[in-house]
């Protein structure tokens, strides 16, 4: 299961982009596609930070102790993971050029 690749929803990219003020769906998707997929990690366990998000299947895509992806089953049967939302963190009224944005600059498209 850890090495089965991992499929971006639109809800998943639409809410990357949100969060990191990405111009599109597409922009949000490549750059998850092309860097947080392969960089991240799949586990049950979420650092404290991210301590109350829920996914259907109890695994998440984990990048940099940054960003969380919901990881769920394909309703096709195929042995992929679904990237069903997108979270990042620290929560809280933090305004997008905070230190938490500066550290993912580098990593941004």
């Amino acid at each position: 299961m850890g090495n089965w690749p991992v499929v971006v929803t639109n809800r998943c990219a639409d809410a990357c982009a949100a969060q990191f003020q990405l111009g599109s769906r597409a922009e949000a998707r490549d750059w998850l596609e092309s860097e947080i997929v392969l960089e991240g990690r799949i586990t049950d366990r979420l650092p404290p930070e991210a301590a109350g998000l829920h996914s259907r299947t109890g695994w998440f895509l984990v990048f940099d102790d940054l960003l969380v992806l919901s990881l769920g089953n394909d309703w096709l049967g195929r042995q992929v993971w679904v990237a069903t939302n997108c979270f990042a963190w620290p929560k809280g009224p933090e305004p997008p050029h905070s230190s938490f944005f500066r550290r993912l600059r580098g990593r941004r498209p």
